[in-house]
């Protein structure tokens, strides 16, 4: 009898030791926080094949964490440093901001986001990387205060001359336009009714259209060496699709 008794004891004291444990835990935080950087890192783990390939990712969930697993995500957070949002167009600085967010826990995948912003900074020297990538022509780009500078030869014109352009971007759907201010030929000032010409040569100078972000651009701010464009993203169907089949692959 006096074995039993001391077993049930110490059974006893387990279970209560393990209950100051577990309570100690949750009072503190940190079975919240194992909760955030386990879903963090899962997250982290399907950004590649939803958003694109990156020299690093840095996430952050905010919300109940019991929702969260269940796969609900109040608000979700997403830093990107050299983000491959298309192969041939690097965003310097990427930060995505979710909302309303719901994944599946056993694949790893987003299933649905209610509403996505994003900003993203691209700097001139990966503009003018894209730009040599996508084109024949070789236009040169300089980022000044609030303007795009462009100099480049034409190859569709007659008479095969240096133009340098100035002007603002203007963001339409998907893609950034150049909105030419002023422009020379062969060094001299050309007159404005020449200027949709050089646009219909440049633009768009800027397409994200394929990218899984499905984006609607908001705006762009240039500074001298950099751009920021501000919008919306839609991942939804083809974006979500892609990430949970390249998911599934692995």
């Amino acid at each position: 009898m006096a074995s039993k008794k001391n077993c049930c004891e110490s059974m006893l004291r387990y279970v209560a030791l393990t209950s100051m444990i577990v309570l100690a835990f949750v009072l503190t935080g940190c079975a919240g926080d194992i909760i955030d950087n386990k879903v963090e890192s899962k997250i982290e783990e399907s950004l590649p094949s939803l958003v694109g390939p990156a020299k690093s990712y840095d996430v952050e969930v905010h919300g109940s964490h019991r929702k969260m697993i269940k796969g609900q995500i109040e608000k979700l957070i997403i830093h990107g440093e050299d983000v491959w949002l298309m192969p041939d167009l690097c965003i310097d600085h990427l930060t995505v901001n979710m909302t309303d967010v719901a994944a599946d826990r056993k694949k790893s995948v987003l299933k649905s986001v209610g509403k996505t912003d994003f900003e993203a900074t691209i700097s001139e020297k990966s503009l003018n990387k894209y730009i040599d990538k996508i084109r024949t022509d070789d236009p040169e780009i300089k980022l000044v205060q609030g303007k795009m500078k462009v100099h480049g030869r034409p190859k569709a014109w007659i008479v095969s001359a240096n133009v340098d352009l100035t002007g603002s971007l203007e963001p339409k759907g998907d893609k950034l336009y150049l909105k030419i201010d002023r422009f020379e030929v062969a060094g001299i000032k050309a007159p404005a009714i020449g200027a949709k010409m050089l646009e219909d040569w440049i633009n768009p100078v800027v397409d994200l259209g394929i990218t899984g972000l499905s984006p609607e651009l908001k705006s762009v701010d240039i500074s001298p060496g950099a751009m920021r464009i501000v919008g919306v993203a839609h991942l939804t169907g083809q974006g979500l699709d892609r990430g949970a089949t390249q998911s599934n692959r692995k």
